[in-house]
């Protein structure tokens, strides 16, 4: 009886002792290779092996002792739980114990025969249930160290990460050419990633590859000659089949991450080999995405920047463009001893192709001209003003408005391309004999206005610039009297549209003309246009407005 009390008291005294020791340390091996050690002297057994459960249930090898090293090789990493006594029968385990830790399964301990055959008795696997439930606290607070280490590493990197694409940001701020951002970009993922090898290329075929340390020929025609190359997603190569990954990763790409700019994928990261051996975690997936993403807003940046700097280019070009044209317009006009006139031209872009003009002749003459040309902007703005230079040369001989007109239109039939043409106007006031004499080359009929009545001027001929003079241009003349009015306007004036898309019209502005009473041409002009405006309320003007007003005093 006393015999049974001591070798109890030393069994526990062991127990104790054990405890105490595999607990003074978290380390795994270290546990593991005591639990083994104090079961050997313990139990005689000469081998044995632990193989704890993994985060997919798997049991993987933690420790191995007594095994010879020709054998050890043959004996699994990893085991399914089904597969428990294949392995335990296979490699002379002949005796197996669960370790778990309260309900929780922790894994398997699995041991050899003892020295001397024996069984193990009902003492031994008491003794063995205590160390092994010893044990399983030991190890459950080991994983769970590790596990805390684990996840420290991994917010460690998150922040390491957040930081970098924070500093990346930073520097993307002030980068506005496409070679420097892809270079930062790069750089920061040579740094976090320690590659060699890596390379941008963008979806459009034109712009190809951006940057690359692997055969630019090859990368190319593996990327563009494959149909749906821009993928929308992150691609692992050695977990991808397709001809396409083979392919990449023939060139040693392991990995290729999209870059994208609002959900669509403008280009491709492709990235070789860790330098140190490392995979390409789901963390440095998405860390390498969102750096590309910030990437593709810079892209996006400096095109939007090279554009505002075209932009403003052209503006210049147009603001220069805009006051030669001004120019080019009277700046002033006089009227004369009979006449009074006023006018006024609005472009619809910053410059146009409505003209008009007042020219001193000889013998108390003046020349009123007023033109449109098909279009808007710059080309029709040239045509303007090859034909204010060409009128301005005829104004120079003594030629009558009918022929000058003949001459006018086989010179511009001859230069005009794109189907381009010109409606124009002119006219000669005799300011001795109150006369004037006009020609009408297709343009809209001025309005005449004498006591309240219109008439419209519409004598002359085709427009100008169709075809060589055919049908000579005829001219007619208007004896004036005092009161007169006459009415001369580019169809923007009639053709001007509300936010209803419903015209000025031809109508309105004949009904307002007739109503005036007034003698003034500048006042007539500001009525003109006040009643278009309020016609046309916010909406964006659509063409050139022209008006130009003439009241015989």
């Amino acid at each position: 009886m006393k015999t049974d009390v001591k070798n109890t008291d030393r069994n526990l005294l062991a127990l104790i002792d054990f405890g105490r020791q595999i607990n003074s340390k978290l380390d795994l091996e270290f546990i593991l290779s005591n639990l083994l050690l104090t079961i050997f002297a313990k139990l005689l057994i000469t081998k044995g092996a632990v193989y704890l459960k993994d985060e997919n249930d798997k049991f993987k090898r933690a420790i191995i002792k007594g095994v010879s090293r020709n054998k050890l090789d043959e004996i699994p990493n990893f085991i399914e739980e089904n597969e428990i006594e294949e392995v335990a029968i296979q490699f002379g385990f002949p005796h197996k114990f669960e370790i778990s830790f309260g309900e929780k399964s922790l894994g398997v301990l699995f041991l050899g025969e003892r020295i001397n055959k024996a069984q193990i008795t009902e003492s031994d696997e008491t003794f063995l249930k205590t160390v092994l439930s010893i044990t399983a606290t030991a190890i459950e607070n080991s994983l769970n160290i590790q596990r805390l280490a684990e996840s420290n590493r991994e917010l460690k990197a998150k922040i390491n990460q957040l930081n970098s694409l924070f500093d990346l940001a930073k520097e993307f701020t002030g980068i506005f050419e496409v070679k420097a951002a892809t270079k930062t970009f790069l750089f920061s993922l040579i740094g976090q990633f320690l590659v060699s090898k890596y390379a941008v290329v963008s979806c459009d075929k034109k712009t190809g590859v951006i940057e690359t340390k692997f055969d630019k020929e090859k990368l190319a025609e593996i990327i563009f000659g494959n149909d749906g190359a821009c993928v929308n997603s992150a691609l692992r190569l050695s977990e991808a089949n397709e001809e396409f990954a083979g392919k990449l990763r023939q060139l040693g790409v392991e990995l290729l991450v999209p870059m994208q700019y609002k959900n669509e994928t403008r280009a491709l990261i492709l990235l070789g080999k860790r330098a140190d051996g490392k995979d390409y975690s789901q963390s440095d997936i998405e860390y390498i995405y969102s750096a590309g993403s910030l990437a593709m807003i810079s892209y996006e940046n400096s095109r939007l920047f090279e554009e505002y700097l075209e932009k403003q280019k052209i503006e210049k070009d147009l603001e220069l463009a805009r006051n030669i044209q001004r120019n080019l317009l009277p700046k002033k006009i006089d009227g004369t001893k009979n006449f009074d006139i006023a006018a006024i031209n609005i472009p619809a872009r910053q410059v146009g192709g409505d003209y008009y003009d007042v020219i001193k002749l000889k013998d108390d003459k003046t020349l009123v001209v007023i033109a449109d040309v098909s279009g808007k902007g710059m080309q029709a703005a040239l045509l303007m003003s090859n034909i204010q230079a060409v009128i301005k040369t005829l104004t120079k001989f003594d030629y009558s408005l009918d022929e000058a007109t003949n001459m006018l239109n086989d010179l511009i039939a001859e230069n005009m391309t794109n189907g381009s043409f010109i409606t124009m106007f002119w006219g000669i006031l005799d300011d001795a004999k109150k006369k004037f004499t006009y020609v009408n080359a297709g343009h809209n009929p001025p309005l005449f206005l004498r006591n309240s009545e219109i008439k419209k001027l519409t004598e002359g001929g085709m427009i100008l610039g169709v075809m060589p003079t055919m049908i000579p241009y005829k001219s007619a003349s208007v004896e004036l009297l005092s009161g007169d009015k006459i009415l001369l306007f580019t169809d923007g004036i009639t053709e001007a549209m509300n936010e209803n898309n419903e015209e000025y019209g031809d109508e309105r502005l004949e009904e307002l003309f007739a109503q005036i009473e007034f003698n003034d041409a500048e006042k007539i002009k500001e009525t003109v246009l006040e009643d278009v405006r309020k016609h046309v309320g916010n909406a964006e003007q659509s063409d050139d407005i022209t008006l130009l007003a003439i009241c015989v005093k």
